[in-house]
């Protein structure tokens, strides 16, 4: 599956070099949570806790607070949408050629048999038909391609020059294109268009074309919030400061003070681009199940990878206990293991 970072809505450079290396750092996270929990995932029969990585207490623990609510073959299936996100390849190309608009080759030259070669039974655990099948997703650092639509038809007045479908009104898209969205909302994806028309029995049509590219939107007022604070990245020095957070809150904790949870301090372009990406078809659609559904405490309490943001912190945990020995509490404390 292809990746395209739209250089036009990404510019200047140094933006764009950014969404780039966050998007690479994402997917190396996803690699090595794949890494860890790939061989569990693959276990016959089904995978006993005996057969849980090691250190064993921890991944239980993580696999409990994350999707505790999850039977294994969700959590089954999760790893693999994980590991879906390894087959991502970055190309550069110029969404605004004729040739990407006619949906040529740039759009249609992915060999979807790569996908089911090298993973197989990840579509026995989806709801997707075999024949799904979308080639492309584009990352986007504004909402610019929503234009306004010359058409009369009620509740649609704008269209997806990407997608070239109709955007319902009301969507966050539109709100991010406007400047009108909340500050905290870092990004939206576009994977998926609301149906257009109803059946005779009053049942939405999904007229949805599979092979059209998926869209992630970054807001760019999020954007501007991290270039004010030099571009922070997930590495060790956001690591460490999230450590000494915990070190700093452990009186408050023990003093029964409401606190934000360390963890959400590593919340990142990374972090934001994983949460994303688990909602493209491709990925098998995570979603945000309700209005709650952000940070650590909201993940823990939902306690399923169907949501989005579980699904990115559990990859997070991972990386935290794989490549740095530390463990996330289920208060969302960064320890030592």
């Amino acid at each position: 599956m292809k990746v395209v970072i739209d250089r036009k809505s990404c510019a200047p450079e140094p933006v764009y070099n950014y969404v780039k290396n966050a998007f690479e750092t994402a997917q190396r996270l996803a690699g090595g949570a794949s890494d860890v929990w790939q061989p569990w995932a693959d276990a016959k029969p089904f995978p006993q806790e005996a057969a849980f990585p090691r250190p064993t207490e921890v991944y239980q623990n993580l696999a409990a607070w994350l999707a505790g609510r999850d039977t294994p073959r969700m959590l089954r299936r999760t790893i693999r949408i994980i590991g879906r996100m390894t087959l991502l390849t970055l190309v550069d190309r110029d969404i605004d050629s004729p040739y990407w608009k006619a949906g040529e080759a740039d759009q249609q030259d992915l060999a979807s048999s790569l996908l089911l070669s090298r993973y197989p039974e990840c579509l026995l655990c989806s709801a997707l038909p075999l024949t799904y099948s979308n080639p492309c997703f584009i990352i986007v650092c504004n909402a610019n391609h929503i234009e306004k639509a010359h058409h009369d038809e009620p509740n649609t007045n704008n269209v997806d020059t990407i997608q070239n479908l109709p955007v319902l009104d009301g969507r966050l898209v539109l709100k991010i294109r406007d400047g009108t969205a909340d500050s905290r909302v870092m990004a939206a994806t576009s994977a998926k268009t609301e149906p257009m028309e109803q059946d005779p029995e009053g049942n939405w049509i999904d007229d949805w074309d599979p092979k059209k590219p998926e869209v992630i939107v970054i807001n760019p007022q999020y954007l501007r919030s991290l270039q004010e604070k030099g571009f922070p990245r997930y590495n060790d020095d956001l690591i460490n400061h999230a450590r000494l957070d915990t070190a700093r809150k452990a009186a408050e904790r023990a003093a029964g003070v409401e606190i934000q949870a360390s963890i959400d301090l590593l919340n990142t372009l990374e972090i934001t681009l994983l949460h994303e990406i688990s909602h493209l078809g491709t990925m098998n659609w995570a979603e945000d199940v309700d209005d709650d559904c952000y940070t650590w405490d909201n993940a823990v309490r939902l306690q399923t990878c169907t949501n989005a943001e579980n699904v990115a912190l559990f990859v997070v945990a991972t990386d935290l206990t794989k490549n740095h020995n530390l463990k996330v509490t289920k208060s969302g404390m960064i320890e030592p293991i």
